[in-house]
């Protein structure tokens, strides 16, 4: 029996990408994106990744189409203000009496009795 060894090592690469829960002041409206531009911008840029040998020239690849694809999304993807900034006067407690208000319309449309309609005004 023979045992052959391959000449190709594992490279990991990590990627960073910002959490879309965390707290931030902008966030990307997807809704509104431009996936035309997006996709022109990835296609027309010259990325030969054919000739790639070792490690430091896939590590060169790799940030290269990382900063394709950022300038890709900033092109095609508008920022938008999260409402934390648009109204700072929000709290959790607001956010609360909120849902029990809505809690108490559905269930008076469902079940239209006097106690729910009490409970819904």
């Amino acid at each position: 029996m023979t045992q052959t060894t391959s000449d190709h090592s594992a490279v990991t690469i990590t990627l960073s990408l910002p959490s879309t829960t965390a707290p931030t002041i902008h966030q990307r409206c997807w809704h509104k994106a431009n996936w035309e531009t997006f996709d022109s911008k990835i296609r027309s840029a010259p990325m030969d990744l054919s000739p790639l040998q070792g490690m430091d020239d896939t590590l060169r690849g790799v940030t290269n189409i990382t900063h394709l694809i950022h300038k890709a999304v900033d092109e095609a993807a508008p920022l938008r203000t999260t409402l934390r900034t648009e109204v700072p006067w929000w709290n959790h407690n607001l956010t609360l009496a909120k849902q029990s208000v809505k809690r108490a319309d559905r269930h008076v449309r469902l079940q239209p009795t006097d106690l729910n309609r009490k409970d819904s005004q």
